[in-house]
């Protein structure tokens, strides 16, 4: 799974809450209960643990690549062989930066689905104090 895949993930879980029954296809809560038979609870139980998993993950490779950028010394057993070069310090910083403008823009399109009135009107705040979303499961009138 990509790194940023969580990035689109999270909004469609909430999209769910404000738009279930509007035959809206284009969600993965709505892929998901067509796709694997699940019901509304059970494909928005999935995506969570998909989101909670790329998340898991872009962590890793966040970790991954720094350690790989501040190489520690090791010990070698081979004769005459050449140190390698460490990255060069721009390269260093120019990844750093990548990953936390990455980091960023999660955090800053988690809050927003939390802050705009479009997915949970004006109980953002309260959703996002609890953590608990419920569901209407009569369907939406649609004009």
């Amino acid at each position: 799974m990509h790194d940023l895949t969580f990035l689109s993930f999270n909004p469609d879980l909430q999209d769910v809450v404000s738009y279930h029954g509007r035959k809206s296809s284009y969600n993965l809560v709505e892929v998901l209960m067509h796709h694997k038979s699940l019901s509304l609870q059970g494909a928005m139980n999935l995506s969570g643990n998909m989101i909670k998993d790329a998340f898991a993950s872009f962590c890793t490779l966040e970790h991954t690549l720094l350690e790989s950028l501040d190489p520690k010394p090791i010990l070698r057993w081979t004769w005459r062989t050449a140190p390698e070069e460490p990255p060069k310090p721009l390269l260093v910083e120019s990844v750093k930066t990548y990953i936390q403008t990455l980091k960023d823009c999660i955090a800053g399109t988690i809050h927003w689905v939390y802050e705009t009135e479009l997915f949970f009107g004006t109980k953002g705040g309260e959703i996002r104090m609890f953590g608990w979303v419920f569901t209407d499961q009569s369907p939406a009138l649609v004009g």
